[in-house]
C-alpha cells in the first residue's frame, strides 16, 4: 500500500474546507513509523476533499495522486517527480471540471497501456481517457456520462473475462447501482439493466471486485445500507 493521505474531517456543505493530512512511511522493517508531511502542495491545498486514488498515469514508475473534491470545487492531480516531490497539475479537463465529486478509480479501459480515470459525482459522472501524452479527454457521450445519478464508489473489473475492464458504480438516494460492460475494440460501454447486481441496493457507498470462490470469475461486494451485498 502507498504512503497514506487522509482528510482530517468530513466536509459538510457550508463548513470551511480542511487541509489533508499526509503521512510518510519510513519503511522500518520491524517497527514502521509514520511522519506527517507538512511541506508541498498536497498537505497545503485546502479543499472539500472526499477521496483519493493512486495511479502511475504517466508511466514513469512512481504513483501519482488524484484527489476528488465536493461542492463544485476542482479536483486535484499531483504528478510524482520522485524523491517525495509532487507537482500539482493545473491545466486540462481532469482538474478543471468542477463538480460534486465523491471518488475516483484508475483503470486502463481502452487497453492502450496507460491509466484512464473514472470520477463519480452527484450528477453526471466523468470518464477521462488518457491519450498517452499526459492529457486526459472527457468522454462526454455514452451511458457512463449520461446517467445523472447520485454516485459514490466505483470499481473496475473484467467480470465477463473478455480481456477489457468493465465498470460498476455504486449509487445512493434510492437509485439502482450501475454496471457498464466494456464492448468491442472501440471500447464503448453497454449499460446492463437486468439482474440482482443492478436492481438490489439503493443506498450503496462502494464496491470491490474479487474472485472469492476461485472459480475464475470475478464476484462483487457492495457496501450498502442497511445491508451489505455480495
Amino acid at each position: 500500500w502507498e504512503d497514506q493521505i487522509a482528510n482530517r474531517s468530513f466536509q459538510l456543505t457550508g463548513h470551511p474546507a480542511t487541509l489533508p493530512v499526509v503521512y510518510f512511511d519510513q519503511n522500518l522493517i520491524f517497527d514502521p513509523q509514520f511522519t506527517r508531511i507538512t511541506d508541498g502542495d498536497i498537505p497545503n491545498d485546502g479543499g472539500s476533499s472526499m477521496a483519493a486514488a493512486w495511479g502511475d498515469y504517466d508511466n514513469d514508475g512512481d504513483p501519482d495522486l488524484y484527489v476528488t473534491n465536493a461542492g463544485g470545487e476542482n479536483n486535484f492531480l499531483y504528478r510524482n517527480e520522485g524523491g517525495g516531490n509532487f507537482v500539482r497539475i493545473t491545466s486540462g479537463d481532469l482538474v478543471n471540471d468542477g463538480a460534486d465529486s465523491r471518488s475516483a478509480s484508475w483503470g486502463d479501459y481502452d487497453n492502450d497501456g496507460d491509466l484512464d480515470l473514472f470520477v463519480s459525482n452527484g450528477g453526471n459522472n466523468f470518464l477521462y481517457r488518457n491519450d498517452g501524452g499526459g492529457n486526459f479527454i472527457l468522454q462526454n457521450s455514452g451511458p457512463i456520462f449520461d446517467d445523472a445519478d447520485n454516485s459514490f464508489g466505483a470499481s473496475w473489473g473484467d467480470y465477463d473475462n473478455d480481456g477489457d475492464l468493465d465498470l460498476f458504480v455504486a449509487n445512493g438516494s434510492g437509485q439502482h447501482n450501475c454496471l457498464y460492460r466494456n464492448d468491442d475494440w472501440e471500447h464503448t460501454f453497454t449499460k446492463i439493466s437486468e439482474g440482482d447486481i443492478v436492481n438490489d441496493g439503493g443506498n450503496s457507498w462502494g464496491a470491490n471486485w474479487g474472485d472469492y470462490d476461485n472459480d475464475g470469475f470475478l464476484d462483487l461486494f457492495v457496501g450498502n445500507a442497511p445491508n451489505n451485498l455480495l
